[in-house]
């Protein structure tokens, strides 16, 4: 997995109707494969940032009585 800088650079590049292939970190010239990677990378660390966020109490309003 790519660093969270360079997933976020890779999604404003390929946000855009024609793409900034040039400046994403994750072209290397097979347009679909680099966008798949991509769509792994970010949904991984999504997944990375929603378990470290369970860690801590106030995740899903658990403990939302004590936080209020």
């Amino acid at each position: 997995m790519k660093t969270p800088d360079e997933i976020k650079k890779g999604l404003e590049a390929c946000g855009t109707l024609d793409g900034d292939c040039e400046n994403c970190p994750y072209d290397d010239g097979r347009q679909l494969l680099c966008v798949d990677r991509l769509r792994k990378d970010a949904h991984a660390y999504i997944q990375h940032l929603e378990n470290k966020l369970k860690a801590y109490e106030w995740y899903e309003g658990e403990n939302a009585d004590e936080n209020t």
